[in-house]
């Protein structure tokens, strides 16, 4: 079994960077979890409903996910099955709920990528995109 609730620290939600500025504050030199707990800068939230800005990329597509998530029972916990898919950027699960499944296809690698054909044919499909609102396939 898998959780389904993500952990998002403030600034997660408009793509801030860590920090590193820790490493100079003797209280805090010698534990690095401040990397990920900069200072607010209120200056970039202005910016996170702007889609032309990557906060405001990030941002909104936090809030797409989000929505998707409460129309969909199937994302709301449950059973995760990791499939191989033979491409190292890939990650390919699926989530089962009752009976309705989730497939998902997740590209860490910050181009597109091509999942061969042989490998979508291993599970019924009734293809739609959630997130991009169209299907490759």
């Amino acid at each position: 079994m898998t959780g389904g609730i993500p952990l998002i620290y403030l600034g997660d939600e408009i793509g801030t960077l860590n920090d590193y500025s820790y490493r100079e504050d003797p209280a805090h030199q010698q534990e690095s979890h401040w990397a990920h707990r900069p200072r607010a800068n209120w200056e970039h939230y202005t910016k996170r409903n702007d889609p032309h800005t990557t906060k405001g990329r990030v941002f909104i597509g936090l809030k797409n996910l989000i929505e998707l998530r409460k129309r969909y029972e199937v994302f709301s916990g449950g059973e995760l099955e990791i499939i191989p898919t033979e491409n190292e950027y890939v990650l390919r699960f699926t989530r089962p709920h009752g009976a309705d499944c989730a497939l998902i296809f997740a590209d860490f690698s910050g181009a597109s990528q091509m999942i061969l054909s042989p490998l979508l044919e291993t599970q019924p499909i009734k293809a739609e995109s959630l997130i991009h609102g169209t299907s490759n396939l």
